[in-house]
């Protein structure tokens, strides 16, 4: 067909152009101007910064630009986040154009884990041109890796007698950890933490609020307490299986400790350690917190739970929040027989007003005997309790029905208790109903009075 036969286009075809076109131009001027009131109002993203991406450059026309340097750097930074978790496009992203190099490596390197098998590698990446590099992580995490907790202790006493530290230890503390300036979580494990490694981290990490040491080994409580000190701005601290070799006695003058820690929160897990956990009891003493978290592996941590609440400063706690594992069948038969062994006592006058409780695949039972063992006098100005269980049918009917309604009356005595969150603690969602359903005709009291909430999201601790 001849272009000449084909038929005009109608008035309403003409308008319907017309105003896309005035919409993609008002779209363009909109860009335009965000982007003007940007600049003017605040600096690029750090990751962009000092790049040369301005489309107002005299040397090159804004027409001979790249697409990607004409576009405004938070939307750059916006399209380049939605690819985080993908290592294999940020590596494509980073070989497209220099102008992307920034945003991708600040997702690239957010996390970095150091071992034995790569610390060569990240040591000569931050000795030579690139180590600028170390000012994208955010997240550091030293894994010594050579072996159980009793073989750090043994480490430690070695390096107190003369010993050198290992070539991982030193290129970290020496290379790596002087050039994470922007870190703001450390993760150590199994490291030996000696007086002069100590002094080391003490210039290290300006911007870190969060600590985390396991299997780690410390010459006094003292080294502990200075290395959280030396760093302020540290606000949450998790500790598991940690050992002192000298405890609260040292023969130096200088090994001094100072008032209790203030946090926002600690978490501690006393998981099965061939060492001896020395640090754990005073640790707990030694800490302000406000939410602290605690992991139950066997019976007998009760009696510290309730040892180290007491001696907490009354005013601070506020969250107290238990991680319950599959127990032995021994002592989940032991608390059958005798409930009494689970109770909460927490020092008076009574400050908490949010518990969480998570008893993950198998010890529902657990959860509800603590709540029926609860001391209404306690826990007065208690609001939230967020409950995390299997919330599955069959679960719930094995769960003795004279604790249910214990749990019940405890419960409903507390004037102060607004809701009663419970989440399930598996992937599945079918059984939620179901198992809704069950609690709900155990808890008569609680639904009546409209406390009871049933949610299928991740709960929000």
């Amino acid at each position: 067909m001849n272009w000449m036969d084909q038929p005009s286009p109608s008035r309403s075809e003409i308008e319907l152009v017309n105003t896309s076109l005035d919409k993609f131009s008002g779209l363009r001027r909109s860009v335009s101007r965000i982007r003007i009131v940007v600049k003017r109002l605040s600096p690029w993203p750090t990751r962009l910064r000092g790049l040369s991406l301005s489309a107002e450059d005299d040397s090159t026309p804004s027409h001979h630009l790249p697409l990607v340097a004409r576009l405004p750097p938070e939307l750059i930074d916006h399209i380049i986040d939605y690819f985080h978790c993908d290592k294999d496009t940020l590596l494509t992203l980073s070989l497209v154009c220099r102008a992307l190099v920034p945003s991708v490596r600040y997702h690239l390197f957010d996390r970095l884990k150091i071992t034995n098998s790569n610390a060569k590698q990240i040591t000569a990446l931050f000795n030579e041109e690139t180590h600028d590099i170390a000012l994208y992580v955010r997240e550091l995490t030293l894994e010594a890796g050579i072996g159980r907790s009793d073989e750090v202790f043994e480490e430690l006493r070695a390096i107190l007698s003369g010993k050198k530290l290992r070539p991982l230890l030193r290129s970290f503390f020496l290379v790596v950890a002087p050039r994470a300036r922007n870190v703001t979580r450390l993760i150590l494990k199994a490291v030996p933490l000696e007086k002069s490694i100590i002094g080391m981290l003490t210039l290290c990490f300006p911007k870190l609020n969060m600590l985390s040491l396991f299997d780690c080994s410390f010459r006094c409580n003292a080294d502990l307490d200075r290395l959280v000190r030396d760093h302020p701005t540290i606000h949450t601290l998790r500790a598991g299986r940690l050992c002192s070799i000298n405890g609260l006695t040292s023969s130096e003058p200088t090994d001094t400790l100072g008032p209790p820690l203030v946090l926002h929160q600690l978490k501690v897990t006393e998981a099965f350690s061939p060492a001896p956990l020395t640090l754990m009891p005073w640790l707990v003493a030694h800490c302000n917190p406000q939410h602290f978290i605690y992991t139950l592996y066997r019976l007998d941590q009760f009696a510290k739970i309730n040892a180290g609440i007491s001696q907490m400063h009354w005013q601070s706690l506020t969250h107290l929040h238990l991680i319950m594992h599959h127990w032995r069948w021994e002592e989940t038969y032991e608390v059958e027989v005798e409930p009494s062994l689970v109770s909460l006592t927490p020092r008076y006058p009574p400050t908490i007003t949010t518990m969480t409780l998570d008893g993950k695949m198998h010890m529902l039972n657990l959860v509800v005997t603590i709540l029926a063992q609860l001391d209404p006098h306690a826990f007065v100005h208690l609001h939230t309790l967020n409950l995390w269980v299997h919330l599955e049918e069959t679960d719930v009917s094995k769960v003795d029905p004279g604790m249910w309604l214990e749990m019940d009356r405890t419960l409903s005595v507390l004037l102060s208790l607004g809701v009663v969150n419970f989440y399930n603690s598996c992937q599945t969602k079918e059984h939620i109903h179901a198992g809704s359903e069950a609690i709900e005709a155990r808890l008569s009291i609680l639904k009546i009075r409209g406390m009871l909430r049933f949610r299928d999201l991740d709960p929000p601790f």
